[in-house]
Parts: structure tokens; C-alpha cells; sequence
């Protein structure tokens, strides 16, 4: 007993084992520390089973103590890569990883939706007759040519007489029947939109160009822009209403987290 204190006298009297035992304190409150503040990764029981029978199901056998084992390393894994990609910053150099993890977001916030009743599409309709219009079209048949004939006033003036003539195939055919304009526009471009939607009807025009070629045109019939009744559109209407209601959990979703986050918008 008298030797522990006198060893005990001499520790406390030597300033370099006071500094020795300092660090090791401050080491050690810094390991605890260290450890509190660390991401856990934890695999559930409910988790476990989930993976076993996911196993199971994709393997068709039962599971043994080695696989459960394996399931529980994989699941590890996949954990520290997951939150490795995450730190390095893939997800926001990766459009591909970017749009599928907004996209699971946008499900997890919406949640189940409810089946919208016959009064909710009514009214929805009612409230968004804007959306629910027709696009303005246009009739007209067509003469096509891969590369302008030699005479191609003669060919205007068999077209004028009501001449049958039969220019080179094309893939949409010769006929267009109430052709919205947007859709004239992708077949044909931009320019000959411009030129058949002022056309009399009646009355053949042409040659217009094309990337296809080149085209006679006789339209037929303008069609005006009309609003569409609510039992041609239900669907449609169905399916904007569900839209304006993630649309709307996903808005109180951000405005909610908003200021979590340090946003600042460059001009």
C-alpha cells in the first residue's frame, strides 16, 4: 500500500506523465464523440425478413444461416456504397440517378391518391375549360413528288381541271383528315404550315418544299379551335386532375423544407 502511494506521489509530481494522461482523456472523449456523430447503418429485423423473402422467392429454395449472412453483408455494402455515391456527389452529375431519385421522391410525398369521384372530374372540368379545347386544324389532300417535275405548271393546270394525277408514294398517304396544327408542323415543317393554314379552300397550291420533296395541296376545310365536351375528355380530365394533386402534395412538400436549405437563385 505504501509503494502504490508513493508511486502515485511521483506520478502526480512528473509533468510529462500529467500530459501522457491528458491526451489519452481527450482522445477518448473524442472517440465517444466521434462514434455519436457517425451515420448509422442498420439492418432491421423487418428488413432481414423482407431480403429473405425476397430471396427466397427469386431463388425458389429456402434460406440458410450462410445466405442470411451473405443478404446481411450485401445489404452493408450496398449501404456504404449508397452513401459514398451519395458524398461524392453522383447523383448531381448523373441526369439519369437525378430524375429517378426525384421522381421516387414525388411518390413518396405524394403517397396513395384517391380515386376521384364523378363530381371531382365535373367539376375540375368545369373549373379548367381552358385545357379542354381542340387544337384548330386543317383538311387538305395532296400531290407529292420527290424532286419537282420539268413542268410543274402543267402540273397545276391538270390539278385546276380536276385532272386525276398520281405523283410518288407517301408514307402518310395523300388524304389528311382534320390535321391539328402541330401535327402538320412535325410531318412537314414549319414553312409549309404557314403557307396551308392561309389557303382558300378549294383551290390547289403548290409546288411547297419539303425536307420529303415537293407537294401540290388542295385544302378542303379549316378547322376552328372548340371546346370539347366533358365525355370526350374524361379521361384526359381524370388524368390532369391526379397530376394537379401531386402537383399541389409536392408544392406544401418544398415550401415546407424550403427553409432548411440556404437558396440562393444567381441572376
Amino acid at each position: 500500500m505504501r509503494a502504490l502511494t508513493r508511486v502515485l506521489s511521483r506520478i502526480g509530481k512528473d509533468p510529462l506523465t500529467w500530459f501522457v494522461l491528458a491526451g489519452g482523456l481527450i482522445f477518448g472523449i473524442y472517440a465517444l464523440v466521434d462514434a455519436a456523430n457517425r451515420p448509422t447503418i442498420r439492418l432491421t429485423a423487418e428488413t432481414r425478413q423482407a431480403l429473405v423473402e425476397r430471396f427466397e422467392f427469386d431463388t425458389g429454395r429456402k434460406t440458410t444461416a450462410e445466405d442470411i449472412a451473405n443478404l446481411a453483408q450485401e445489404f452493408v455494402t450496398n449501404e456504404v456504397l449508397l452513401r459514398s455515391a451519395l458524398e461524392a456527389g453522383l447523383h448531381l452529375s448523373d441526369g439519369d440517378i437525378r430524375a429517378l431519385l426525384v421522381q421516387k421522391m414525388r411518390l413518396q410525398v405524394t403517397g396513395m391518391l384517391p380515386d376521384p369521384t364523378g363530381a371531382d372530374l365535373v367539376n375540375f372540368y368545369a373549373d379548367n375549360l381552358a385545357r379542354y379545347w381542340s387544337e384548330p386544324g386543317v383538311s387538305f389532300r395532296q400531290v407529292f413528288f420527290r424532286s419537282l417535275p420539268l413542268d410543274s405548271n402543267a402540273v397545276q393546270e391538270r390539278l385546276a381541271a380536276v385532272e386525276e394525277l398520281t405523283g410518288d408514294p407517301f408514307w402518310q398517304g395523300e388524304v389528311f383528315t382534320a390535321y391539328g396544327h402541330s401535327m402538320i408542323r412535325t410531318v412537314f415543317g414549319q414553312p409549309f404550315l404557314d403557307v396551308v393554314r392561309q389557303l382558300p379552300a378549294d383551290h390547289w397550291a403548290g409546288p411547297l418544299r419539303t425536307h420529303h420533296g415537293m407537294h401540290f395541296v388542295r385544302v378542303s376545310e379549316h378547322h376552328e379551335s372548340e371546346l370539347l365536351p366533358f365525355e370526350v375528355v374524361r379521361s384526359q380530365v381524370e388524368s390532369d386532375y391526379l397530376m394537379d394533386l401531386i402537383q399541389t402534395a409536392v408544392r406544401d412538400h418544398v415550401a415546407a423544407r424550403a427553409p432548411d436549405y440556404d437558396i440562393r437563385i444567381e441572376p
